[in-house]
């Protein structure tokens, strides 16, 4: 059977890894076998204690993708990924995404895309991401907590209007909302559709991704 994929997308630190933390933990709970995937641009964060607590130890592995477009690694390394969660007698593979670039965010068609966003960024953060939001399934709205009642429900409904998508709350310390959350997703999972991405990455050429310090095109 082709292993299920979840990939959560969002901006640097607007807790993807607690929504990914959360989504293993329901797997687990509702006797699936998840797999972790890391993708980040220099190796910074150690991994997870909660794939390594408990009973059952969660299979996880580091992609770095150095000097080079995280999103475009992402890509590029997907099949790699899926195939290496196979190998681990997986059945979901959760990936984590370096989310740099509100750009290219390059979801899959097949399987479940979800968007994080920091509720405490405010509504305009929301109305300048592209297709990270716009062809996302899902948008997770973490750290709840820091916004009044009335703002989360603003935000929520921001979210939905410019995403065109579902979305819900998390609180990443407490856990509340990743009962919806898990469900949620689950319901994604499981869908027919070839491989392939939602929207197209960037073309011509970026400075970044060629490892050059000067900028613009002229002096080639």
């Amino acid at each position: 059977m082709p292993v299920d994929c979840v990939v959560v997308a969002g901006f640097p630190s607007s807790g993807k890894s607690a929504v990914l933390r959360w989504l293993g933990r329901r797997a687990l709970a509702a006797s699936r076998r998840p797999a972790v995937a890391a993708l980040e641009c220099f190796p910074s964060e150690p991994r997870p204690v909660w794939t390594t607590a408990g009973p059952r130890a969660v299979p996880w592995r580091r992609w770095t993708a150095g000097d080079t477009c995280p999103d475009h690694v992402l890509a590029l390394a997907l099949p790699e990924m899926r195939d290496w969660a196979a190998g681990e007698h997986a059945d979901l593979l959760l990936v984590e995404s370096a989310g740099l670039c509100c750009r290219c965010s390059p979801y899959p068609v097949r399987g479940a895309a979800l968007f994080a966003a920091d509720a405490s960024a405010g509504r305009g953060a929301l109305a300048k991401v592209g297709p990270m939001l716009t062809t996302c399934d899902l948008c997770v709205l973490t750290r709840p907590d820091r916004v009044t009642p009335a703002e989360r429900e603003m935000l929520l409904a921001a979210a939905r209007d410019l995403g065109r998508t579902a979305a819900l709350t998390l609180d990443g310390l407490t856990g509340e909302g990743a009962e919806a959350l898990w469900k949620r997703t689950a319901a994604l999972l499981g869908r027919p559709g070839k491989d392939g991405l939602r929207a197209g990455l960037p073309q011509f050429y970026c400075s970044y991704c060629l490892g050059r310090q000067r900028v613009g095109i002229l002096d080639l």
